[in-house]
């Protein structure tokens, strides 16, 4: 009897430590890819690939009087972006300062500088507000990427557009182009009316990040974190409660540079 327990005890130690090694060697994997990429002392490119939260879309109470004061002038002809299904102009004057790839850039490249690497980031900012996921999205990428970085679906749920297949498709392309993929979800406000949506389309994400074995930057979690230990959640928003305010747009930057700079091999140096 106790031989059978313990050939039952060594057959279960072997099988989690094949399923442990299976989980190590994907995210071995992963490192070793994004490390490579920083060896040499040249610039990775980042694409920042997403909707209006990538854009950087914001607005304030204060923003509003300013414009209302004429302080600030938008106009049709200032930078900013046409949401062409709906026929809406989305003035530049509504993009934050920072946006998140421009924190992601500044924090990542301070890492780097600070720990002697040689090669630095830049992003490159692909958002479009109002926009949502097709098979084909990636086409509309604006450069060759090293890292994409990508932030994008929940549209899909809040404007009811199909979404079964198309992240999966995305990933598929782009990394056939060779490109590292991140996925991350969306920070949100709680019980408002488009939260479920979003919500679901973190849900979305997750799956789709373990079905693709991608690497998940799971910042819907950080934020609840930075949350319930640092920040005022108010503070984080915009009015909408759907959008950043530029103190969100950073925390989010900083949060991505955190984590992809927690990827690189030290011991491979």
């Amino acid at each position: 009897m106790k031989k059978r327990n313990y050939l039952f005890l060594f057959l279960f130690f072997c099988l989690l430590m094949t399923a442990c090694g299976q989980s190590d060697n994907r995210n071995l994997e992963h490192i070793k890819d994004v490390t490579a990429l920083f060896e040499e002392p040249e610039e990775v490119l980042i694409d920042c690939f997403g909707d209006s939260i990538t854009w950087g879309q914001f607005n304030s109470e204060e923003l509003e009087q300013q414009i209302k004061n004429g302080e600030i002038h938008p106009s049709l002809e200032d930078g900013g972006q046409l949401f062409e299904d709906y026929g809406i102009y989305i003035s530049s004057v509504y993009q934050s300062d920072p946006t998140y790839p421009e924190s992601l850039e500044t924090n990542l490249n301070q890492k780097l500088k600070e720990s002697g690497y040689g090669s630095y980031i830049r992003t490159v900012n692909d958002g479009i507000s109002g926009d949502w996921l097709v098979s084909d999205s990636f086409r509309r990428i604006t450069c060759d990427p090293d890292i994409t970085v990508i932030l994008i679906s929940g549209n899909n749920f809040y404007f009811n557009q199909p979404h079964k297949g198309t992240l999966e498709k995305n990933i598929d392309a782009l990394r056939k182009k060779g490109s590292i993929i991140y996925l991350l979800t969306y920070p949100l406000y709680p019980d408002r009316i488009h939260t479920e949506d979003f919500a679901n389309a973190n849900q979305y994400i997750r799956d789709v990040a373990k079905k693709k074995n991608v690497r998940l930057i799971d910042t819907y979690q950080m934020f609840e974190e930075a949350v319930r230990t640092s920040y005022d959640r108010e503070a984080l928003f915009s009015k909408d409660y759907i959008h950043l305010s530029p103190l969100g747009y950073d925390l989010l930057g900083q949060f991505v540079a955190e984590e992809i700079f927690s990827d690189l091999d030290q011991n491979q140096r």
